[in-house]
């Protein structure tokens, strides 16, 4: 059925301009966030791609900064059990973390990146967080306790 063939009650509002108005900003806006998200979307990969990547749980063991670094960051060691060792990494983390609050800390990592120089640091490993609106990093851990090295499940 077409709009032409709704009753009178129903398409009279409609016909409204501050309702046609209102309606036509509500499109535009849903329209303007599908295309940024299309936009910003990152490619597809493949499960086969996906698996490629080695994430694994670790404990933070040390923690300085990095003070050869342009924009403020962290030295992080990380012990990811007896297979993968201690990897380190140059992270971007500063405004939530510090050492009092980040050694000891469960985090979860990308192992299997080739090594990277960062502000003169090798950096191993990539630690996972998500970015908040401001662009601060908000790390991701489990929420359990767990074994150093576990591989992350998905």
């Amino acid at each position: 059925s077409s709009l032409l063939s709704w009753p009178d009650i129903v398409w009279n509002p409609i016909r409204s301009d501050k309702i046609f108005i209102d309606f036509s900003y509500k499109l535009l806006s849903i329209v303007i966030f599908t295309q940024l998200y299309i936009i910003f979307m990152k490619p597809q990969i493949t499960y086969d791609d996906f698996d490629k990547v080695d994430i694994r749980v670790g404990t933070v063991i040390s923690v300085k900064k990095n003070e050869k670094a342009r924009k403020p960051s962290l030295v992080v060691e990380v012990d990811f059990g007896e297979e993968i060792g201690v990897k380190q990494s140059s992270a971007q983390i500063t405004h939530y973390y510090n050492e009092e609050n980040l050694k000891g800390k469960q985090v979860i990592g990308v192992c299997n990146f080739p090594e990277k120089n960062i502000a003169g640091v090798v950096s191993q490993v990539l630690i996972l967080g998500s970015i908040d609106k401001e662009g601060k990093v908000i790390l991701v851990h489990p929420s359990q306790k767990s074994e150093n090295g576990l591989p992350i499940a998905w």
